[in-house]
């Protein structure tokens, strides 16, 4: 492989990587601060124990992109579909970061974190999220469809719908008032 193509051990802050094409490459230890990766091409591409934290990753192609122990902290993460990335060893994690119009369709994500992020329009279609945690996160029109969702932590979450008949949620943490939102799905009347 391009020894150009290797980043390895390193924090790179305050880059525009609009449009940039990372396809084929490897990023191994590298955190990224500050960093616009808006339109970029990570197909092909190898990111393994990285972080991103204030970064702007929208609208960016995934195919069989492997992301292995990734964590992603207050960024920005619109239009993607990590359902199109390698599914083997499949490893991230999300904390106050906003994600919009994001496929995680037919996914493993078992003790993913999405701690006090903002999901909008986020589909969760067959996706196993054993011991996922939204914990305070709002998920206004999020899709879980046919999810395991057993032991998943939705304390402090807001603005899910989530369907009983069709989620397995045994053992899963809600808290109240929002714990009531599971019942719209029935259209009852509560007083």
């Amino acid at each position: 492989m391009d020894t150009e193509k290797i980043l390895d051990n390193l924090t790179i802050e305050h880059k525009n990587y609009t449009g940039a094409d990372f396809k084929d490459h490897v990023f191994n230890n590298v955190v990224f601060k500050n960093c616009n990766f808006t339109k970029s091409n990570l197909n092909d591409a190898s990111l393994f124990n990285c972080e991103f934290t204030n970064c702007n990753i929208s609208l960016i192609i995934l195919d069989r992109c492997k992301l292995q122990n990734i964590n992603f902290n207050n960024c920005k993460m619109i239009g993607l579909s990590f359902n199109k990335c390698e599914k083997n060893l499949l490893s991230f994690n999300f904390n106050n970061t906003i994600l919009q119009l994001c496929d995680f369709t037919k996914l493993s994500l078992k003790k993913t974190s999405f701690n006090e992020s903002d999901l909008k329009d986020v589909n969760f279609s067959n996706t196993d999220l054993t011991e996922a945690s939204f914990l305070k996160a709002n998920l206004q029109g999020t899709l879980f469809n046919q999810c395991n969702l057993t032991k998943a932590d939705f304390r402090k979450a807001k603005n899910y719908i989530i369907d009983p008949r069709i989620n397995v949620i045994k053992k899963a943490k809600f808290s109240i008032p929002e714990v009531m939102d599971l019942l719209k799905v029935f259209e009852i009347e509560i007083s």
